[in-house]
């Protein structure tokens, strides 16, 4: 099955492109419903409050999202290596891939989540309490300039831990699955994308949704963690507006996936068709993979052995050389002794 090898630009492109697509679902007040969320915030302000904090989750993408794919393709080929004859990693070594790759990411550009976090909830204030940043680095500026720098790292530990769960679970459930579903007999394209994204989504909002609900709340401003919520509130309050939770991380995973998998195999073929930079060296980057999750390289280019041009020589005269002279008649007669050799010919 074709398992999951990030580079960044592809990576980074599919990642913004899922997060403005998936934007209106992102909003604070997902308890009420998708629908019902969605209806009431266009009430209040008109529907560009859809999309409030369009900017902090474009740069998180961009940041955080592209960090997390191409650490998790390097940690990947380090653990099982990245040759044509590597072997696929388990389950559980995918699992502490996206785990390792998801935690970096996230201690990284932990500043951009909270910015995302307050854009978000803005709309849910009263006015006299609304912080009205303008986009992203607006909110980065002012929150370094009035409440210090370690405001940018405010709720970090929540943040790393969801990260490591989310990475761990979105991309080694979908290399997992894609590998799976590939040796069911599913061919490589889109509906097999499809199929292992849907998964890898909704897993990813099962195990993550406490977690967020914990993170966001910290990041707001009010000390809570999954067992004081669970404590005081109930379990069924960790899993609240699951429905709309699920429509924003269930399709942004599957459309992240989806232009992933389409930008990288054109990502691939600019490169095969450029003979200059194969032959100058280059990696070729592989597109898709075997039945059990091995990967076609490149046969190496035949190697070149460069001599100086022959010069054409013409062959020396021929030497005409004495004829032996002819051996003189014998005048040996029995009974004597055997006169001497000739003299030899030089």
């Amino acid at each position: 099955a074709a398992a999951v090898t990030p580079r960044p630009l592809p990576g980074a492109a599919a990642a913004a492109g899922a997060a403005a697509a998936s934007a209106p679902t992102a909003v604070h007040g997902a308890a009420l419903g998708p629908l019902a969320t969605g209806r009431a915030i266009v009430a209040a302000g008109g529907p560009s409050a859809l999309y409030t904090g369009l900017s902090a989750a474009l740069t998180r993408q961009v940041t955080y999202t592209t960090m997390r794919l191409g650490l998790y393709s390097t940690f990947r080929a380090a653990v099982v290596g990245d040759g044509a004859d590597a072997p696929p990693p388990s389950l559980a070594q995918k699992l502490g891939i996206g785990l390792a790759a998801g935690g970096t990411a996230a201690a990284a550009c932990c500043p951009v989540e909270v910015a995302m976090v307050r854009m978000y909830a803005d709309g849910s204030l009263p006015p006299a309490q609304r912080r009205n940043y303008a986009h992203v680095g607006s909110a980065l500026t002012r929150m370094w300039a009035e409440e210090g720098v370690a405001t940018l790292w405010r709720g970090a530990g929540p943040t790393v831990a969801r990260a490591c769960v989310v990475s761990a679970v979105q991309l080694g459930v979908y290399d997992q699955a894609k590998q799976s579903y590939a040796g069911w007999g599913a061919p490589d394209g889109v509906g097999l994308h499809l199929a292992a994204s849907v998964t890898s989504g909704l897993a990813y909002s099962i195990v993550s949704l406490p977690i967020d609900i914990a993170k966001s709340k910290q990041q707001f401003q009010h000390r809570e963690t999954i067992a004081r919520v669970a404590r005081e509130e109930g379990l069924r309050k960790l899993y609240a507006g699951f429905g709309a939770y699920f429509l924003r991380c269930g399709g942004h995973t599957v459309g992240m996936f989806l232009a992933y998998e389409q930008l990288n195999k054109l990502w691939g073929k600019a490169f095969e068709a450029n003979d200059t930079f194969r032959a100058g060296g280059g990696t070729r980057f592989p597109l898709n993979r075997g039945p059990a999750g091995k990967k076609p390289s490149l046969p190496p280019a035949a190697a070149v052995v460069c001599s100086p041009p022959a010069v054409a020589t013409r062959p020396p005269p021929a030497v005409a050389l004495p004829r032996p002279a002819e051996p003189a008649a014998s005048t040996h007669r029995p009974g004597c002794s055997a006169p001497p050799p000739p003299p030899a010919v030089v």
